[in-house]
């Protein structure tokens, strides 16, 4: 029921009870590996008007596939589509289209491009209670960027291993038409000196709107994680 644990990159969040729980909330997950190397998973979340996370009802439907190259830097690719159906007749359906293309293992680098196209009309929504599920999703104030109709959303994003040192940077666009396009860095350090304790420090960099209207165009944050 609290699925805001987590931000968007898996860190703690803020514990803020979620649409999960709710009456008239409904997920069911299914995942499999058909061959070697080739996972396929399907997810489906349906929201009633009754829940926390939304005045009107609406059905999520993703299905994702992804295969890892058995090669060197152990490459991979995933291709998703994720539709929402809203109840409300007036109210125009969401799809996005995505590619990732990464590797796994270069040397200790983690790396993926990832690209999502946005229908021109309906907003997509990604799930209940703060879960995500588009690649390019920002960090901060630009994680539901991706969502919007017409849009054009691109991501890199890079992890290091250093002993006990983990690096993680990441970058993403979004261009949506006529508007003015908003973008988001983030540049983080991972430091475990103990198997059950972690620190992070972590600076974002971001344009658009909503930052904006705040005023604030840069977010520093340091957390010190343990767990039991």
């Amino acid at each position: 029921r609290f699925q805001d644990r987590t931000d968007f990159e898996g860190d703690i969040g803020n514990f803020e009870k979620a649409g999960v729980g709710v009456d008239g909330t409904y997920s069911l997950y299914f995942g499999t590996q058909i061959v070697k190397n080739l996972i396929f998973q399907l997810q489906y979340a349906g929201v009633s008007e009754n829940s926390k996370d939304s005045n009107d009802g609406y059905d999520i439907y993703i299905a994702e596939a992804r295969y890892n190259f058995p090669y060197e830097y152990k490459p991979f690719i995933i291709g998703q589509y994720l539709t929402t159906h809203y109840d409300k007749a007036n109210t125009k359906d969401g799809n996005s289209y995505g590619l990732v293309v990464g590797m796994q293992d270069f040397h200790g680098l983690y790396a993926y491009l990832a690209y999502d196209r946005i229908s021109d009309e309906g907003v997509v929504d990604q799930g209940v209670g703060g879960a995500t599920a588009l690649h390019t999703n920002g960090h901060n104030y630009d994680a539901w960027s991706s969502t919007f109709p017409n849009t054009k959303a691109y991501k890199t994003k890079w992890e290091y291993q250093l002993d006990k040192v983990r690096l993680k940077a990441s970058y993403a666009l979004y261009k949506r038409k006529n508007q003015k396009n908003v973008n988001e860095t983030n540049f983080s350090v991972h430091y475990k000196p103990r198997k059950n304790i972690e620190l992070v420090i972590r600076q974002s960099w971001f344009k658009n709107e909503y930052a904006f209207d705040l005023g604030v165009d840069s977010l520093l944050i340091t957390k010190a994680i343990y767990s039991f």
